[in-house]
């Protein structure tokens, strides 16, 4: 079969041995050149208006309508003379002569006629080419393009008549650069071109209402969800002066005890940590206080459990409720949670009946529990600032620290907030607030819950990053945090829940006949709806890797180094693997914000992380940042 196929396929050689195929390519080239050379005019306008209609979306019947239109002219005028003057004016080798003749107006009235209505004609047939080569999976692509950029036209015209505020402005003034776009992003994606000539890349944004709507992060440990945080942060913080940011942060060994304030000084915002400085836990009204302390330690609902937890309500309420005021700190607290003690504050008032009913050991139960707490806590609210003091703060709620206490605590901070943010709130400041391993217990929390769906009106916007998304609680917590607007992924294991919040394309779906383990040649192909993101893309992300998903759409990004200048910095190749991991105390390190440093040329300054720094897999320790003054 093999000589046949040979011998036939020889039958069509020429004699200088090329096939009719190619002898044909040959033709047409020689053909296009020599109309090029004829009509140069034409052939620009029919490249300018294949590239206009591929970058706007116009359909191949509109450009050769056009053209139809415009061949009015020439036929008004006289098909033969319009024909004759262009060609005598426009072609190649006669051009200078009569430009030079004519000048330039009646160098266009020569060329005009003929050129556009040819070049768009042109336009149109070589539009219909691609459409006819074009994959099957191609010329779907390319319909739903199509299909959102009529549906985005026709909500704008709606949102118009209908008199509702337009969209935000997508202006670069309030871009937050999350890092370098790999791949293609979706059209609805935000994107700038950054870099020194040579050096240019394209950035994947976020823009400042973004961050309003509430972001998750997600990545299993080691995959770049805290670098992400703090690129986020960072980026916040240079954009808008008037915010306070607070970093909670729940991992034993963290990058963020060192970058995060050293970015909030760059920023000229003081900076308050913990547990270097206890929190003031005990503001705000009894009953703010004894819903935080009922909020950080819940109770089950069963029927025993139940009972118990209306006993433990009652016995906090009467301690932060006493006549002579809230408790000062944890150990009047824990002083009030006595019978004695309850009988004196509530002498000669109405809630010493209340009192009297109250069983021994319900009430040594209750201070065993929130003995156990505040052990825990180890003084850490009995201090003297909070989110109205400080223009930011880092909050480390250390497990080796806090033990089983830590989640306790978390949810005492997010209650707080809550209530500080509805209610003691006096000033019209935005506040941030970012929690770095966002365990299943605070997000349980009724006040994480409120962070997300009520606080964004009042000023409060959260930035929550738990390791998968599992960790946001059972199905009903997750699909409300799922509804929030930005969702970041890095690796993580089962990653098919966070797939889904970039929806489904139409795609094609293809099969082959085989028969004895041979292709037969036939088979079949259906349109069908798939994963837009196909889960086990973000199984294989690299460290630093995430993809971005909003409103249904997404771009796979590398995550840049917190404090990278996009306009002046170097940006290295995103397809060079890296081989180290972490940082290394040999290297240079960028100053947050700072140039390069002639000295160092090869070292860049943006970096993305193939580990977190300082988490339990890195083996380099993180050198203190040096002071760098604000801006």
């Amino acid at each position: 079969m093999t000589t046949s196929s040979s011998a036939k396929s020889s039958e069509h050689k020429q004699a200088g041995g090329w096939t009719d195929q190619e002898v044909g390519h040959v033709i047409v080239a020689l053909a296009g050149v020599g109309a090029v050379l004829a009509l140069w005019p034409a052939a620009v306008v029919a490249v300018v208006a294949v590239l206009a209609a591929r970058g706007l979306g116009v359909r191949v019947g509109w450009v050769a309508g056009a053209g139809a239109v415009a061949m009015l002219v020439p036929l008004a005028i006289g098909l033969e003379e319009a024909v004759a003057d262009c060609l005598g004016a426009g072609a190649a080798w006669n051009t200078g002569a009569a430009f030079a003749e004519l000048g330039l107006l009646r160098w266009l009235g020569a060329v005009v006629p003929i050129a556009v209505p040819a070049g768009l004609l042109l336009a149109a047939g070589a539009l219909v080419a691609d459409l006819l080569r074009a994959s099957p999976e191609q010329k779907l692509a390319r319909r739903e393009a199509t299909k959102r950029r009529t549906e985005q036209h026709t909500a704008s015209r709606a949102r118009a008549r209908s008199g509702a505020p337009a969209r935000e402005a997508r202006a670069d003034a309030d871009a937050i650069d999350l890092g370098i776009a790999l791949g293609e992003p979706d059209e609805e994606i935000r994107t700038a071109q950054r870099g020194l000539p040579g050096r240019r890349a394209r950035w994947v944004q976020m823009s400042l209402d973004d961050v309003i709507h509430h972001t998750v992060v997600l990545g299993a440990s080691g995959e770049g969800k805290t670098i992400t945080l703090l690129r986020m942060v960072d980026q916040v913080a240079r954009l808008v002066s008037d915010w306070r940011i607070f970093y909670v942060d729940a991992k034993a060994r963290s990058t963020a005890a060192e970058l995060f304030p050293a970015m909030m000084n760059r920023t000229a915002r003081d900076c308050r940590l913990f547990p270097q400085d206890a929190l003031a836990g005990w503001r705000g009204t009894p009953q703010e206080i004894a819903e935080r302390l009922l909020q950080a330690t819940p109770l089950g609902t069963e029927e025993g459990a139940a009972y118990y937890a209306l006993t433990v309500e009652q016995l906090v309420h009467l301690v932060c409720a006493a006549p002579a005021g809230p408790p000062a700190d944890s150990e009047d607290f824990l002083r009030r949670l006595g019978r004695s003690a309850l009988e004196n504050l509530y002498a000669d008032h109405p809630g010493l009946d209340t009192v009297a009913r109250l069983k021994d050991e319900e009430i040594d139960g209750a201070y065993r529990r929130f003995d156990a707490f505040f052990r825990g806590a180890a003084g850490g609210l009995d201090g003297e600032w909070s989110w109205d003091d400080t223009d930011s703060g880092y909050i480390l709620v250390d497990s080796t620290r806090f033990g089983r206490s830590g989640p306790q605590f978390v949810n005492y901070l997010l209650e707080d907030f809550v209530q500080y943010v509805t209610g003691r709130k006096t000033d019209e400041r935005p506040i941030l607030i970012v929690i770095d391993e966002f365990a299943a217990g605070a997000a349980q929390s009724p006040a994480a819950v409120e962070i997300v769906e009520r606080l964004r009106q009042l000023g409060g916007h959260a930035i929550l990053a738990p390791q998968v998304l599992e960790g946001m609680g059972d199905p009903e917590t997750r699909a409300r945090f799922k509804a929030v607007r930005t969702t970041i992924c890095h690796r993580v294991p089962n990653p098919e829940e966070v797939a889904e919040l970039a929806g489904t394309r139409q795609g094609i779906e293809s099969s082959i006949q085989v028969q004895r383990d041979v292709a037969t040649g036939l088979g079949s192909a259906r349109e069908q709806y798939q994963w837009a993101l196909n889960p086990q893309e973000i199984r294989e992300l690299d460290p630093g890797q995430a993809f971005l998903i909003q409103r249904g759409r997404k771009a796979k990004v590398q995550v840049a180094w917190p404090g990278t200048e996009r306009d002046g910095g170097r940006t290295p190749p995103v397809d060079e693997p890296r081989q180290h991991t972490g940082l290394d105390p040999d290297r240079p390190r960028p100053r947050l914000g700072g140039p390069v440093r002639e000295t160092d040329q090869d070292s860049p300054i943006v970096e993305v992380s193939d580990t977190e720094p300082g988490s339990s897999n890195d083996d380099h320790s993180l050198a203190k940042l040096p002071d760098v003054p604000p801006s």
